[in-house]
C-alpha cells in the first residue's frame, strides 16, 4: 500500500532537465563539512551558494540523498532557485518522499515561484492526510504563490483552525495538535504576496489574535479573495506531463488525484470538462 502511494507521488515530481553536468565533488565535500558543524553564519552560507551548474548538481545530490543537516543547509543555499531547474526538481522530489516536517517545509519553501510542472505534486502534498498541518499549509501557500485561487477555500479552513468555527470535514481533515501559529504565518506570507501582486491592501489577519478576532479577520479577507479574478487557464497544448499523469489518476477514480486537481482547476479548465 505504502509502495503504491509512493509510486503515485513520485510520478508527479517534475521531470529532470535534459542537460546534465558532473557534480563538483570538492564543492560537495565542503558543503558536507559545513553541514556537519550544524551551525552556519550568514557569511558562510553566502560563500557556498552554488555559482555554476556543477555546484548546483552537487547540491542537488545532497538534497536528494543527504543527511538531516545536509538537507537543511542545502535548502538554505538553494533558496530562490528556479522551480524547473535541476536544483528545483531535487527540492520537489525530497519534499515528495520525505515525511520529516522541518525538512519538507524547507524543501517546499526554498524554490522561487512554483512552475506549472510542480503544481500537481504540491497539490497532492496539500491533500495528503499523513502530512502535518504546517506541511499542508506550506503546500497551499505555494499554490497561492502560483496564483491558484482555487486553493483559497482550503487556506481559509486552515486559518480557521482552532477557532469556534473550526470543524473537521472532508476538506479540513488535518490533525489538530494545538500548534497553529506556524501554518497560519506561512499562509499569511503567501496571501500578502498575492494581494501585493494584485495591487491590493494587505490583510490585517493576525495568527496570534484571539479566536473570535481571527474569525472576523478571515471573513474580511474572504470577501477580498473571493472577488479576485482567476488566472486565465493554460492552453491544453501546453499541458505539462505531470498534469497528464494526475489526470490519468483522476480518471481512474483516485480520490487524492480528484481532490488535488481541484486546487488548481482554473488552470486546467479544458481537461476538467465532462
Amino acid at each position: 500500500m505504502i509502495a503504491a502511494l509512493l509510486m503515485q507521488i513520485i510520478s508527479l515530481v517534475p521531470p529532470a532537465p535534459e542537460n546534465t553536468v558532473e557534480p563538483d565533488l570538492a564543492y560537495q565535500r565542503s558543503v558536507k563539512l559545513l553541514a556537519a558543524t550544524e551551525s552556519w553564519s550568514a557569511e558562510q552560507c553566502q560563500q557556498w551558494i552554488p555559482k555554476d551548474p556543477t555546484q548546483a548538481a552537487s547540491l542537488s545530490n545532497l538534497i536528494c540523498d543527504g543527511s538531516d543537516s545536509e538537507v537543511r543547509l542545502s535548502t538554505v543555499l538553494a533558496a530562490g532557485t528556479i522551480s524547473d531547474s535541476k536544483l528545483g526538481r531535487a527540492l520537489w522530489r525530497r519534499a515528495a518522499l520525505d515525511f520529516n516536517e522541518e525538512r519538507v517545509l524547507a524543501c517546499l519553501l526554498a524554490p522561487a515561484m512554483p512552475s506549472n510542472n510542480a503544481l500537481p505534486l504540491i497539490a497532492w502534498i496539500a491533500q495528503d492526510q499523513r502530512r502535518s498541518l504546517a506541511v499542508r499549509a506550506a503546500a497551499i501557500a505555494r499554490l497561492l504563490d502560483a496564483n491558484c485561487l482555487a486553493a483559497w477555500p482550503m487556506a481559509r479552513r486552515m486559518l480557521w483552525t482552532g477557532t469556534a468555527v473550526d470543524k473537521k470535514t472532508s476538506i479540513a481533515n488535518w490533525s489538530r495538535k494545538g500548534r497553529y501559529e506556524l501554518p497560519k504565518r506561512i499562509l499569511l506570507l503567501s496571501i500578502q504576496g498575492l494581494l501585493k501582486r494584485r495591487d491590493l491592501t494587505s490583510t490585517d489577519f493576525e495568527p496570534n489574535a484571539p479566536w473570535v478576532v481571527q474569525v472576523e479577520q478571515v471573513e474580511k479577507l474572504n470577501e477580498i479573495m473571493s472577488a479576485l479574478e482567476p488566472t486565465p487557464p493554460l492552453p491544453v497544448d501546453r499541458m505539462p506531463q505531470s498534469w497528464k499523469r494526475l489526470l490519468d489518476l483522476k480518471e481512474a477514480g483516485n480520490a487524492e488525484a480528484i481532490a488535488s486537481f481541484q486546487l488548481f482547476r482554473e488552470f486546467a479548465a479544458e481537461l476538467l470538462k465532462e
